[in-house]
């Protein structure tokens, strides 16, 4: 459970500075765009800014769902796992819960799309 809580703290901090950050790019497409902008559509600094802004929000995304899925409970069953049947087990289930958070993470960068 601390281990769970730790996490949750450690991800909340870090979208805090990617908020910050990201916000902060997002301004300057938005102004390098729209006022230097070497076509003639004012529009795009409102679209390349809103694409990077969802680019940040994405992963941000995932990172949140990392405790609802089998992700928070890994931990838990690699240390089982490698005490009771030895470190081929523990990397088996490290290597399952990994691959799920790619293909959760990779999933969600599609439907984005």
């Amino acid at each position: 459970e601390r281990i769970t809580a730790g996490g949750m703290s450690f991800r909340t901090s870090i979208s805090k500075y990617i908020s910050f950050l990201g916000f902060g790019i997002y301004a300057i497409l938005l102004v390098l765009y729209t006022v230097e902008n070497p076509s003639s559509d004012k529009t795009d600094g409102l679209r390349i800014g809103s694409s990077f802004i969802l680019g940040v929000v994405t992963p941000v995304f995932v990172s949140f769902c990392a405790p609802f899925t089998t992700t928070s409970n890994a931990n838990m069953l690699v240390a089982q796992a490698a005490q009771d049947n030895g470190v081929a087990k523990a990397l088996s289930i490290a290597l399952s819960a990994g691959s799920f958070m790619s293909f959760l993470s990779t999933g969600v960068g599609i439907l984005v799309l």
